[in-house]
Formats: structure tokens, C-alpha cells, sequence
């Protein structure tokens, strides 16, 4: 038997336990945002934990975006991500909000010495195989905190970016 969340609208179940990482590297020679943005599935909740250094102390925002790269698009480093994931085409909001996308963390803080230590859960997404599944997108540390707004809450640039991959297959570059 198969241990884990089931997705009501398909015929998969994602196993608990199921485990991946984003290795999260800067976008351009000016940043030196890096560290990890790891997903481990545990029953019913997808728990995000996040550990950063070379951050400019402060709120950013983190979300993840829909395309599994992070290379620079014109001249804009870390956009090649695209856009929020946002599969049920919602509106942006602050994932505790009844509506957002699917890919908004929300905001996390950098300490005095530019260290991010955050903890977040989803009951949304998952590591897992399914339609909700966080595998095959980038996940973006974002220059300012998310306000909220629409289109997508005015983060700013995307200084750090880091590609979502099996936590058993390591760690892969930021393409550039």
C-alpha cells in the first residue's frame, strides 16, 4: 500500500518521504545570495525549509516559478524562471490567502548578516509525481519583500535562483 496525499482529480499518490532541493545561486555577478530551499513530503503537508546566506538583510520575497531554468532573459538575471507556477490560473496572493498561486512561499527575512534560516508547509503542492508537483520549476529569492499586489506582489529583481531537482541527484549550476 501506497503511504501518502492523494490528489482527488487524479489516480496518483505521492509517497511520503519524498525529498527535494533547489540549490539556490546567484543570478549575477552582484549577488551573493546562495544555499538551499529543500521540499520533504510528510503525509499530508509538503514542508519547505529554507537556508540562505549572502543576503541583503531584509524581507524578500521567495516563490516558486513555472520553468525549471534560471538563466539571465534580457539582461535580466534569474528570468528565464517565468512567472509564478500558478497552474489553477489564481489570482497572486499570500499563500496563507484563500486564493493565490500555487508557487507563492511568501516573504522570509535576512538577519543582520545576511542569513535566512525559514521553515514553510504547503498542503497545496508536493514533491511527488502529480499535478501539483513542485518537480520541473526553479525557485526564485526575490530582491524585495512580496507586497501582496497583483500581478505578482512588486518582489523586484530575482538576485537568487535555484533549479528543483530529486534530492538523491544532487545539485545542478545555474544556467547563465
Amino acid at each position: 500500500m501506497l503511504v501518502g496525499r492523494h490528489d482527488a482529480d487524479s489516480d496518483t499518490t505521492e509517497p511520503a518521504g519524498a525529498k527535494a532541493v533547489a540549490e539556490i545561486e546567484p543570478t549575477s555577478p552582484a549577488s551573493t545570495v546562495r544555499g538551499t530551499v529543500e521540499f520533504a513530503d510528510e503525509e499530508a503537508v509538503t514542508i519547505v525549509t529554507i537556508n540562505l546566506s549572502g543576503a541583503t538583510p531584509g524581507v524578500h520575497a521567495m516563490h516558486i516559478h513555472q520553468n525549471q531554468s534560471c538563466a539571465a532573459v534580457d539582461g535580466g538575471g534569474g528570468l528565464g524562471a517565468g512567472g509564478h507556477w500558478n497552474p489553477a490560473d489564481a489570482a497572486h496572493g499570500f499563500p496563507t490567502a484563500p486564493v493565490h498561486h500555487l508557487g507563492d512561499l511568501g516573504n522570509v527575512t535576512a538577519d543582520k548578516d545576511g542569513n535566512v534560516t525559514a521553515t514553510v508547509t504547503s498542503e497545496e503542492f508536493y514533491v511527488g509525481d502529480g499535478p501539483n508537483t513542485i518537480m520541473g520549476h526553479a525557485v526564485i529569492f526575490h530582491e524585495k519583500p512580496d507586497d501582496g499586489s497583483q500581478p505578482v506582489g512588486n518582489a523586484g529583481a530575482r538576485p537568487g535562483c535555484g533549479i528543483i531537482v530529486p534530492a538523491d541527484e544532487g545539485t545542478q549550476a545555474v544556467s547563465r
